[in-house]
């Protein structure tokens, strides 16, 4: 049955559910939330459902490509609008869509979606609530980024309640909020939002395969027949815990000369991480075929995140046949069994992860039986039951009416009527 069949057809569009995402990023960024999206609306086109995506225009992309006729490698076409964005401060690879309330009505008053979700919480995106509201539309959510923990990595510690507070306000005012991990929808219940699921997240096999392991590039990297590669792929930025990829890669060399520390990705602390590193190797930011190379030629693969509400970079590893070094939470929580399929720490037990990789790097069977296990499981975590999945607990919400109030603080620093 496809992706559509057992929802049946609406009338408005001769049989074609029409559902407008509205986000903060999307392609040609690279990030978890742009790559998660691009891949549920390959998977809806394929069940015959009609989207539309508004965002900001990039930076990465030309002035040209800034109308609707941009495309991501999906099926075909998607209906794009590009709103205007600045970039956020301290992140200027980060774009954040301006208000633009009167242009979404419009939108939406021209083609009416029959499912509208917002990915973000954002300007743009509460001014697509605000739109939902005046025309009888109670869209759905996800929560995808934990921002109010990204502010204590920032010394930001006082802002992190205020931003919680705002989260739950926003969130609360959809009529459901979609989360990846059970972990994350319990911790948002006990944060006081209501109507939390889970919906999580797929990994596409085909694309990320131990088969594209490549000994030219290894060699590029300056890594011995015999050496070992260590991969961290992800923001170069302070909410991702680096300190402590350098420090196990540290105690990985006292074991291993050899190794070598690959970093695949961009942000604020790579030139930290070269004074730091001299000889580790920062490819940047990788896409497609290139990305899945380094995935496959690598022999460990690190994830020290401990804010994730997901962390996709887990999953492409694993079906890359990698083990995984992490913390017993978000993606690894999901899909890690310790010892089997890779290696948890307890969350916070920064000791215990270092411990954990120094194992892997001394032990070369140890690595290939728990990569074999890893890219197994990741085999039964295909997109196709996730997106339609996303469109089952989209597609009740879409017709209930609306009810926003104003985000007003109350005297103790929490909204009137959160």
């Amino acid at each position: 049955m496809s992706i559509l069949g057992r929802y049946g057809n609406p009338s408005a569009h001769q049989g074609r559910y029409r559902i407008s995402i509205v986000t903060e990023t999307f392609w040609p960024d690279v990030n978890g939330v742009s790559r998660t999206l691009q891949q549920l609306i390959q998977m809806l086109q394929q069940g015959d459902v009609e989207v539309q995506i508004i965002c900001p225009r990039s930076r990465h992309m030309r002035s040209r490509d800034w109308d609707s006729a941009d495309t991501f490698s999906s099926l075909r076409p998607v209906d794009i609008l590009r709103v205007r964005g600045l970039p956020l401060p301290g992140y200027r690879d980060v774009t954040i869509g301006l208000p633009c309330r009167r242009q979404i009505t419009e939108c939406w008053q021209a083609r009416r979606p029959d499912i509208v979700y917002l990915a973000t919480e954002g300007p743009l995106c509460l001014s697509a609530l605000q739109a939902a509201k005046s025309l009888g539309l109670r869209p759905a959510s996800g929560f995808h980024t934990s921002f109010d923990q990204y502010a204590e990595h920032y010394r930001l510690d006082w802002l992190s309640a205020l931003v919680m507070t705002y989260l739950r306000w926003f969130h609360n005012r959809t009529a459901i909020t979609l989360t990846p991990t059970r972990e994350q929808r319990a911790r948002l219940i006990s944060a006081g939002f209501r109507n939390v699921e889970v919906l999580s997240r797929g990994v596409d096999c085909k694309r990320f395969s131990p088969n594209l392991r490549c000994y030219a590039l290894r060699s590029a990297w300056g890594v011995p027949v015999d050496g070992l590669v260590v991969l961290y792929v992800g923001r170069l930025a302070s909410e991702k815990n680096l300190p402590l990829v350098i420090r196990a890669f540290k105690a990985i060399r006292q074991q291993q000369p050899n190794a070598r520390l690959v970093f695949v990705g961009d942000g604020p602390l790579r030139k930290t991480i070269r004074t730091q590193l001299p000889d580790a190797v920062l490819s940047g930011l990788q896409h497609g075929e290139a990305l899945a190379r380094h995935y496959a030629s690598a022999d460990i693969f690190l994830f020290p995140s401990q804010t994730d509400t997901f962390g996709n970079v887990v999953t492409e590893a694993m079906a890359s046949g990698l083990p995984v070094v992490a913390f017993n939470t978000a993606a690894a929580a999901e899909h890690l069994c310790h010892n089997f399929s890779g290696m948890c720490a307890t969350l916070a037990d920064e000791t215990g992860y270092i411990r954990n990789a120094v194992e892997l790097a001394r032990d070369a069977a140890q690595r290939l039986r728990l990569g074999s296990a890893a890219r197994v499981c990741a085999e039964g975590l295909g997109w196709e039951a996730i997106a339609s999945r996303f469109l089952e607990y989209l597609k009740q919400p879409s017709n209930r009416g609306a009810v926003a109030a104003p985000f007003v603080l109350n005297n103790h620093g929490k909204p009137l009527d959160a």
